[in-house]
């Protein structure tokens, strides 16, 4: 499957009631936003949400993503929005339905949207037959900037993780088996939610 030029919708999630701590495991933290994959190459950003719709033009600050790829890239994360200091989803949702471009342009230099990025599925090939550690190892080397920032994982300890996110206040963690394959228009137990 060559990615690059296929419809597809990203990996989804199973959801767990509790949290576990495993060394098969790695965890990261959930946040409240809009799940993403971004197309990058060095000429073309395009974001497209987990239905597979286009949702480039309401972000024109992602664009700027085409400076840290040398090659066509495909990221899988979240877009968020803050609030004093906080992840705001509903702050995020009044931006989604804005529909004036000169608003949109605007907010997006004043308060701009940051993308959380976990994954990559494409780097001149496909790499979703790669273990998620390997793809974490290959995502590593992209730079994090104002608007792209890689999501921090701990391995093994999802209850210490848990308990800082129950503390913080926000809406729980992931848990992604590491050796994991990333399965595209799926749903899979590999990846669960706590919240």
């Amino acid at each position: 499957m060559n990615l690059w030029n296929e419809k597809f919708t990203p990996m989804l999630l199973d959801e767990v009631e509790k949290t576990f701590c495993s060394d098969e495991y790695l965890y990261e933290i959930k946040y409240d936003g809009i799940r993403s994959l971004v197309f990058v190459s060095e000429n073309e950003v395009v974001i497209k949400n987990r239905y597979g719709i286009d949702i480039t033009e309401m972000f024109p600050e992602l664009k700027t993503l085409n400076k840290i790829v040398k090659n066509k890239t495909i990221f899988d994360g979240e877009i968020i929005m803050f609030e004093n200091g906080k992840v705001s989803f509903s702050k995020l949702q009044k931006r989604i339905h804005l529909k004036n471009k000169k608003t949109i342009n605007y907010l997006s230099k004043t308060n701009p949207v940051i993308f959380i990025c976990f994954d990559i599925l494409y780097e001149e090939r496909n790499l979703t037959d790669l273990s998620l550690i390997k793809r974490k190892e290959i995502l590593d080397k992209y730079k994090d900037s104002d608007v792209f920032i890689k999501s921090a994982y701990i391995k093994r300890d999802g209850k210490k993780l848990f308990d800082i996110v129950k503390k913080m206040n926000m809406e729980g963690i992931v848990a992604k088996k590491i050796n994991s394959k990333y399965h595209v228009n799926e749903r899979s137990n590999d990846w669960v939610k706590i919240k």
